[in-house]
């Protein structure tokens, strides 16, 4: 008897042999579709779906999982996503638009970014709520050109409200940054972060606070990332989506990957070589951490605050002073000083990762980068990077933990990778 198809779930499964994914089904044993796949589009609990986006040779087409056949050959630059129209979004050759299940191209593919409009309708039986009612596609160029679409793919006008948009710039989370320079914006960056330092935001685990107070640091802070975030806002409107930046940041993301296999390296070696703690003592336990963070091309790349007087007078004439010198460079030091958050002696790091006993399986790229297949390309729905294979840590250090423009993870120079090993008593083991 034909098993129900809506009863079976998918399952992908990597062979470390052929570094290649296969298909299996629950409850049976056997590959349903063997290791072919550099990615395929089911999630790490598996699918009842019957058709998903795969990747092969670097290219991405969609799949019959149930049939074990190509319903679109691999040719397009990013993982297919068809909505109820049967519609998904593709790249080819550097450019984006839409195609249907047929594989026909409903869009042209000639623009350099796409976005799906969308209407909000009020849900009658809950009061202030909406739900996003699909209406379209608007694409643009990098030379400021753009069309609509309506939910069939036809050219069509942009509603008023949507004009209202687009001839408006992006709103700041600081409405009087708009009329600053960057040059100004990063002045006034310094000035509020010297003032949260003044406030005793770094060594704020050190004292006891009235509430008064720890609302005050709190204000603050959320003051000076909110300018940091315009500061990334205005500097990304200027910064042009092609070929060359392209060229930019793919260099600076092969510098991360290097890091992070050499990090990878080194958490095995030192993991392996301490497998002997296990064995000749009882009243201790290691963990082994992994960092991977930025180096810029200058040598304003350590921490941004570092103490150097006792007095608070002399310590803040010395950091007011200090800062103004830096020009607008320290910037970066801001960023990640407040990425690391209120620790101040914890590395800033785009990608850590912590292990308490030697396992190979624990130094697994995938695992450690939380790479499930799919490109984690927040932020970047550029075709122009469809080369680019961004992982984690890189959507940390643009658009997560830090606050760095695409301009200053171009100007990345290096990353440099730090190994830590804690030993820590077990409690049961303490002596009273």
């Amino acid at each position: 008897m034909k098993q129900q198809t809506d009863s079976i779930k998918y399952f992908k499964v990597f062979d470390k042999r052929k570094h290649l994914f296969g298909v299996k089904i629950e409850g049976q044993g056997g590959w349903h579709i063997k290791p072919q796949f550099e990615g395929i589009g089911i999630k790490d609990e598996g699918t009842a779906d019957e058709t998903v986006w795969f990747k092969q040779q670097g290219k991405y087409g969609y799949y019959h999982i149930c049939e074990g056949r190509i319903l679109i050959p691999a040719m397009y630059g990013c993982p297919l996503f068809f909505n109820a129209n049967g519609q998904a979004i593709a790249w080819k050759d550097y450019k984006t638009g839409v195609i249907n299940l047929e594989n026909q191209i409903l869009i042209p593919l000639i623009y350099d970014k796409l976005n799906i409009r969308h209407r909000c309708i009020p849900i009658p039986e809950e009061e202030n709520k909406y739900k996003k009612d699909f209406i379209g596609y608007v694409c643009f160029t990098n030379e400021g050109a753009a069309q609509a679409y309506d939910e069939n793919c036809q050219p069509t006008k942009f509603k008023d409200w949507e004009m209202e948009l687009l001839n408006k710039e992006t709103e700041y989370d600081n409405p009087d940054v708009e009329g600053m320079s960057l040059t100004e914006l990063e002045e006034r960056i310094k000035k509020e972060y010297v003032t949260l330092i003044e406030l005793g935001y770094p060594n704020c685990t050190d004292k006891v606070w009235s509430q008064e107070h720890c609302d005050k640091v709190d204000a603050q802070e959320k003051k000076v990332r909110s300018l940091l975030a315009d500061r990334q806002r205005m500097m990304n409107r200027s910064f042009v989506h092609n070929m060359e930046n392209a060229k930019r940041i793919k260099r600076t993301n092969d510098l991360l990957i290097r890091a992070i296999r050499k990090a990878i390296k080194l958490g095995k070696k030192t993991s392996k070589s301490l497998q002997w703690m296990e064995k000749v003592s009882h009243t201790t336990h290691y963990e082994i951490g992994i960092y991977v963070y930025p180096k810029w091309k200058n040598s304003k790349s350590e921490l941004g605050y570092e103490r150097k007087h006792k007095s608070s007078t002399k310590e803040n004439q010395r950091l007011k002073a200090e800062l103004d010198n830096y020009e607008g460079t320290h910037i970066w030091n801001i960023i990640a000083a407040l990425a690391s958050g209120s620790n101040y002696y914890e590395p800033h790091s785009c990608c850590d990762y912590w292990v308490s006993k030697f396992s190979p399986d624990d130094w697994d790229e995938h695992k450690i980068t939380m790479d499930d297949g799919v490109s984690w390309d927040e932020g970047m729905h550029y075709p122009v990077y469809q080369d680019v294979y961004f992982t984690y840590p890189w959507y940390c250090l643009h658009n997560h933990h830090f606050l760095y423009s695409f301009e200053d993870l171009c100007n990345i120079n290096d990353f440099l990778v730090n190994v830590e090993v804690q030993f820590v008593a077990r409690e049961q083991d303490r002596v009273v």
